[in-house]
């Protein structure tokens, strides 16, 4: 080991230490606090003599053995560090750069910050040490400038109230300093070889859901992203409202309840930190707070996964997003929570019914697809409850973000099986790509682990460069260009692969919904919130018997924001045919009337020369061959339909089934919704002032005549038989607000009587 002096343009010289070819920079300050609520000031210059950095800083007040907590759940152990914790010295960061990069080297900078629920954590911990990670890309040729840092934690990083801010300490402290740690970045990086204008941050878990709340920024903070098992979905920003009665209970614990203001804000300021913190129960919660500043408002899914909205705002500046979960990642709330095993099944049961108080029966279903219902013995339902978890706060948040971004996204699934001894041995647990990623535990890996490892890491080196590690989902289009890089599991011989769906087969992502439906809980609320209008009359009939068509609606004129959910009624082709007839409808016979009334050569050339082409037609008789094609398309599509008799059984004319499909116009002519299906029917909406409906062919029609016509085969293949598998029990669904219908049983129902209900759903976005 030897030290290095690193001269600097606005903070003076500074001592690292070089070990293994990689040198490092510990405990810098990148800003200084009047106290440990106050905000965080930027360290813009320094004076003085040489600055050592060679020891790591204080680390932020957070309960202590938050560092074994987290090796718990990795499941072995690494060399430990003596660290300090200080209120106001914290604001520190840790700098690794190859050594002997000179400054100005214009390196791609990767900034991790560290997660723990806002309440452990730090840039220090051995886990997170750089050496390895950044000589490995040094030796892939792909050398990295690497930054971690400490933030506030606990209730001197989140605590607020309207008492607090009246005194002139803002929320969300935590972030606010993550924030100031980027600026930092951005001044200073370039003195150690940086590029400022190329820097990759990263988040995990929490730190992840702090990535996608910076997101919410208007002023551009970094070029790419990278969010590692978790979002703001998974730690999820309160109200005001909240936050008085977070306050209220800290204030109550701490003994403080008939204080002046004055004394209960003295005491937050100068009890000694490792004092207060026993004190605080669980239920004064560590969450960021809606300030309208740090984190303007709420979000939906749907909001995020709507490619045409503001949200977040940084999808506008950040070029491009890097979003993966463990294949188990709610262990941890399992080692968190380990209370949550009690009553299980009746708690979620409970919290599922009340999300959907007028959707019954769709609450149901989704328990049910997790094996579920409320009198489920807690050792059964544990598992299920976790996955069900795993689902909604983990992956569900991975394709919602994916769905909403405009660029190019690269989504991963690390599927590596924990190695060490422990309760989740065997699981890609919380935590654990962390632990492969930074290449600390490398040591106590197989070769085959430690290929993993370094695969991953180079995959995030590449993405640092701008290099698409694999291909990427495009615009957000997760059914048709979706693609996924597996990690492991190792011990079968899988080092990384690609995957084309993202559930299902060997993405190992769980899914309650049958294969044909990946409709998924990223979107789950997206119908919730949408006004439904009503049918009136059939407008026109579109079948093309080989293809699916868009459905173009324009209103007459810029009305504001108008939306609503389009209701789709599906017959059997026969019936729609018969309705196709009997109304004229013109628009399903275009395609093949074009190709024989506009197109061909005509027998006579523009110069009044007999044509020499032998394709050459009078208008009478291409009118006769339009009429022939048109005659034989009909016949084919009878021959066709007939065949299936999967779905004859005498229910012809009747109904398949029904189908919503969202849709809004905002401040347009004309708005595209994409999707169609067997038989379909077009009704306006209610009070819709519609100028005209077109259609646009789309070659994917036979998607959904296969799921039809192997519905029975779908079923035996999951070990199901028997199932009633009649029209009525078949429903048409949306894959994607503005995508594709797939096929769906309505319910399981045996066919001698009725059963349990199945693990679809009818009305899930």
């Amino acid at each position: 080991m030897s030290d290095i002096i690193q001269v600097t343009t606005h903070l003076g010289e500074i001592r690292g230490k070089t070990t293994n070819g990689v040198t490092q920079f510990l405990g810098i300050k990148y800003a200084t606090l009047k106290n440990r609520l106050a905000d965080a000031e930027l360290v813009e210059r320094r004076d003085g003599g040489v600055l050592d950095a060679l020891k790591d800083g204080p680390t932020a007040i957070s309960p202590l053995g938050g560092c074994d907590l987290e090796l718990s759940a990795i499941q072995h152990t690494l060399p430990k560090k003596e660290l300090t914790q200080s209120d106001v010295d914290c604001l520190n960061l840790n700098i690794a750069v190859p050594a002997g990069t000179p400054a100005h080297s214009k390196l791609p900078v990767f900034v991790f910050i560290h997660g723990g629920g806002l309440m452990i954590g730090a840039n220090s911990w051995p886990q997170f040490d750089y050496e390895r990670f950044v000589k490995l890309s040094m030796v892939n040729e792909l050398p990295i400038v690497a930054v971690s840092i400490n933030y506030r934690l606990g209730p001197y990083g989140f605590l607020t109230s309207d008492e607090l801010r009246k005194a002139g300490y803002k929320a969300n402290n935590g972030l606010r300093d993550q924030r100031v740690a980027l600026e930092w970045v951005r001044r200073h990086i370039v003195d150690f070889g940086g590029d400022s204008e190329n820097i990759t941050v990263a988040g995990m878990s929490a730190g992840a859901a702090s990535v996608t709340f910076h997101l919410d920024s208007e002023t551009p903070l970094f070029k790419r992203a990278i969010l590692m098992s978790g979002s703001r979905f998974f730690v999820q920003a309160l109200p005001y409202d909240a936050h008085e009665e977070n306050y209220r209970q800290a204030i109550w614990a701490l003994g403080l309840e008939n204080a002046t203001s004055d004394e209960r804000i003295k005491a937050l300021l100068e009890t000694p930190g490792q004092d207060l913190l026993p004190k605080l129960p669980p239920s004064v919660l560590t969450a960021p707070a809606v300030d309208g500043d740090m984190v303007p408002s709420t979000v939906t899914y749907a909001q995020v996964a709507d490619r045409t909205s503001n949200i977040p705002k940084g999808k506008q500046w950040c070029r491009d997003l890097l979003i993966g979960d463990a294949q188990y990642d709610s262990n941890i709330l399992a080692i968190l929570m380990p209370h949550l095993k009690n009553e299980c099944a009746g708690r979620l049961a409970k919290a599922v019914h009340s999300v959907f108080p007028t959707k019954q029966e769709l609450a149901t279903r989704i328990l049910a697809g997790y094996g579920l219902t409320a009198e489920t013995a807690d050792d059964e339902a544990f598992p299920a409850v976790l996955n069900y978890l795993n689902d909604i706060f983990i992956l569900a948040p991975t394709l919602t973000y994916t769905s909403g971004w405009e660029g190019h996204t690269n989504v991963y699934y690390f599927n590596e099986e924990n190695p060490w001894d422990g309760p989740w041995q065997g699981k890609a647990g919380h935590i654990l790509d962390v632990a492969y990623l930074f290449q600390n535990f490398r040591d106590y890996m197989t070769p085959a682990q430690q290929k993993l490892a370094a695969a991953f890491a180079v995959d995030f080196f590449k993405f640092c460069y701008g290099i698409k590690p694999w291909p990427t989902v495009v615009n957000g289009d997760i059914q048709n260009g979706f693609t996924a890089r597996i990690y492991g599991p190792s011990s079968e011989g899988e080092t990384v692969a690609q995957v084309a769906q993202a559930y299902g087969g060997h993405s190992q992502r769980r899914t309650p919904y049958f294969r044909g439906n990946i409709i998924a809980l990223h979107s789950v609320d997206y119908f919730q919130a949408q006004p439904t209008l009503l049918i009136c009359r059939i407008v026109d009939v579109h079948e093309p018997f080989w293809k699916v068509c868009a459905v173009t609606v324009q209103v007459e004129g810029p009305l504001g924001t108008l939306g609503g959910t389009l209701h789709i009624r599906m017959f059997d082709r026969r019936f729609t045919t018969g309705i196709r007839l009997r109304h004229g409808c013109p628009n399903w016979c275009y395609a093949i009337e074009s190709r024989y009334r506009q197109h061909g050569p005509l027998p006579v050339t523009p110069y009044g020369q007999p044509s020499e082409d032998p394709n050459a037609r009078s208008l009478n008789q291409r009118e006769d061959g339009a009429q022939k094609a048109m005659t034989h398309a009909y016949r084919t599509e009878l021959q066709a339909y007939d065949t299936l008799s999967d779905l004859q059984a005498g229910h012809i004319p009747k109904l398949l089934g029904t189908a919503t499909m969202a849709w809004q116009v905002m401040n347009e002519m004309g708005r595209t919704i994409i999707g169609s299906c067997p038989g379909l029917i077009l009704v306006p909406l209610d009070g819709m002032p519609l100028l005209k409906m077109n259609y646009i062919l789309k070659h994917t029609w036979q998607f959904i005549f296969w799921d039809l016509v192997n519905i029975k085969q779908i079923l035996q293949s999951r070990g199901l038989y028997n199932i009633d598998t009649t029209p009525r029990n078949i429903i048409i669904v949306p894959c994607h607000p503005w995508g594709l219908f797939k096929v769906v049983l309505h319910s399981l129902q045996l066919n001698d009587g009725p059963g349990e209900t199945g693990a679809s759903t009818t009305n899930t976005g």
